[in-house]
């Protein structure tokens, strides 16, 4: 019974010790090696090493050989912005292979405020396994991201080695630019909410399509601007972050402009804003 026991015990030390540090780690995988390098350059290996129980998603060397490609060399940009993309890849909670499903998990990394984020748990990434057993990855922009290889383990948690490097969410302006939902920001700045809007922490925005906006484009144009104002606020749930999966049956929050918006959830999945169906949703935050 003392032997079994003993035993028993020693497991656990006998596995920490088997798991090798984030840097020997590095410094071993044949992928991993710019991946090293960067974390040596901005001075983020001692601040990685005080993180526990943490998932870190790597990019390959053959990720920033395309990046840099591509015109984004991750070691010539400003110190503040590399050190928040590289915070980025790093995970709250340990999250394998077989934690995760087809259904998209919210996750929140270390990169928290004031640089380059304005949600106060961490700036956030989805993740989901695919049919094929490969974790995939959604970041800023609902960029995608697909693991080469999964679970290796160390002495603080668990990497994965990622096909490319995540995208940092973007402010809302960027956001709705680039998904092409140019009306509402045209309201936005005729109502001189841009730089308010901006501002705001922990924020859920709304934003319709062009095409429904256009629809009541000409009415919006005869609207005051402090109305036009109290409309575009009603887009916005101040002080929530509300991803999809967060909503559970019907539930209702209040707007910027004081107003409630009712959020429901369907069998099927679908989040719908007072009874009309979210089409997208990406990470409309800074």
């Amino acid at each position: 019974m003392r032997t079994s026991t003993l035993i028993a015990l020693a497991l656990p030390a006998l596995s920490s010790a088997a798991a090798l540090s984030l840097e020997k780690l590095l410094s071993k995988h044949p992928k991993l090696s710019t991946f090293h390098d960067l974390l040596t350059q901005f001075d983020l290996l001692d601040d990685f090493k005080g993180y526990d129980n943490i998932t870190i998603v790597a990019p390959t060397n053959q990720a920033y050989l395309d990046l840099a490609n591509w015109g984004f060399n991750v070691s010539e940009v400003p110190a503040p912005v590399a050190r928040a993309l590289l915070t980025y890849h790093v995970l709250q909670g340990e999250h394998t292979l077989d934690s995760l499903s087809s259904q998209q998990q919210v996750v929140h990394t270390y990169l928290k405020p004031p640089v380059l984020t304005n949600v106060t748990d961490g700036a956030a990434v989805k993740l989901s396994r695919d049919n094929s057993g490969k974790i995939i990855t959604q970041s800023g922009l609902g960029v995608y991201g697909s693991v080469e290889e999964a679970d290796i383990a160390f002495t603080h948690g668990v990497l994965h080695t990622l096909n490319s490097s995540m995208v940092l969410p973007h402010n809302i302006t960027l956001t709705a630019e680039i998904n092409g939902l140019t009306k509402f920001l045209d309201l936005m700045s005729e109502a001189g909410l841009v730089e308010e809007f901006e501002a705001l922490k922990d924020v859920t925005v709304f934003i319709p399509q062009n095409a429904a906006l256009e629809k009541l484009l000409w009415l919006m144009k005869l609207l005051p601007k402090e109305n036009l104002a109290s409309v575009l606020k009603y887009h916005v749930v101040p002080n929530k972050v509300l991803y999809e999966a967060a909503v559970e049956d019907e539930e209702d929050h209040e707007t910027l402009d004081g107003g409630v918006v009712r959020l429901s959830s369907g069998r099927s999945g679908d989040l719908r804003v007072n009874g009309v169906k979210v089409l997208h949703f990406m990470y409309i935050k800074y």
